[in-house]
């Protein structure tokens, strides 16, 4: 008999995609945000602030 317990499952490839899209995207959100804060001049309301909150935690 052999233990199946120290066999670790890899992600089916969909998911994995899936996950390294959704990183792209808030990544490029959180950039494009901090680049018109930046360089574009605009300052951010408190809401932005706080929103972008979810952003870092995500990444």
């Amino acid at each position: 008999m052999r233990s199946e317990m120290g066999v670790r499952a890899k992600p089916p490839r969909p998911v994995m995609a899936a996950c390294a899209i959704v990183l792209v995207i808030a990544a490029a959100t959180i950039l494009t945000a901090l680049g018109f804060q930046h360089l574009g001049g605009y300052a951010p309301c408190p809401l932005c602030l706080e929103e972008r909150y979810a952003y870092y935690f995500a990444v």
